[in-house]
């Protein structure tokens, strides 16, 4: 079921048979990154204990530049752990996450309307309780006073340093949500969404590329401190910037 839980999955969520793999030893090697993936998602989310979260965040993306055929897969993965999730600091890196693989690749065209709303429907306040399934703040908006003591805010008050941190604005559900919702109808106007890999594309796999897919080397990935977030900005580039 496409709803948060703790534990692996059994098997990916999109179906990757022969059909779309063009073999079933590449079928069969997919499915097993795709395992990987989500519980590298849980252990980022701290749903499950690992000493480097950040590492998994890594590995998530570095899985998704390499395997085209597996980005529609992280994309459900993140939709799953996003609803009905009780754990403020659980649902806040699971969007965190779903941010940073948005700004790396577009979603396929058949998914790019089923995430728009998804995102969407999490940008605004009307929506933040109904949506996000508990955690309180995990989706207040970011002017209430409460949102800087929530878990949900980016780490708390302790994690503004110096001067002015009374006045510090953290990131928020509703933040995040805001600006990949503003990602992807910028991608959705261009064209730019990844397209679906043809029957029989196995040997050609590794070419169903967006032209749009961001570079993003190991280097790059480690630049941007994912678990250290107190402030949440997009520059002109539409780089996320983490720190």
């Amino acid at each position: 079921m496409l709803i948060h839980q703790k534990e692996g999955i059994p098997r990916s969520l999109y179906k990757l048979d022969v059909k779309l793999t063009g073999s079933k030893k590449i079928s069969e090697q997919l499915e097993k990154y795709a395992l990987q993936i989500f519980d590298n998602i849980l252990c980022f989310c701290k749903d499950k204990y690992h000493a480097y979260p950040i590492t998994c965040a890594h590995a998530v993306i570095e899985r998704g530049v390499s395997e085209p055929l597996l980005r529609d897969e992280i994309y459900l993965q993140l939709i799953k752990q996003s609803l009905l999730n009780s754990s403020a600091e659980s649902t806040l890196r699971v969007w965190k996450l779903l941010y940073l693989v948005i700004w790396c690749w577009p979603p396929s065209h058949q998914l790019m309307p089923v995430l728009t709303s998804h995102v969407a429907s999490h940008s605004h306040r009307s929506f933040s309780d109904t949506r996000t399934g508990g955690g309180g703040g995990a989706s207040a908006g970011g002017d209430n006073k409460s949102d800087s003591k929530s878990p949900a805010s980016g780490g708390g008050s302790s994690s503004g340093g110096g001067g002015g941190a009374a006045s510090k604005r953290f990131v928020t559900v509703m933040d995040i949500a805001s600006h990949c919702t503003l990602l992807l109808l910028k991608q959705s106007i261009k064209s730019q969404a990844v397209p679906t890999a043809p029957s029989g594309a196995g040997s050609k796999r590794m070419s169903v590329v967006s032209s749009s897919a961001a570079v993003v080397t190991p280097r790059v990935i480690r630049s941007l401190k994912l678990d250290q977030i107190a402030t949440f900005t997009v520059r002109a580039a539409d780089l996320c910037v983490f720190g």
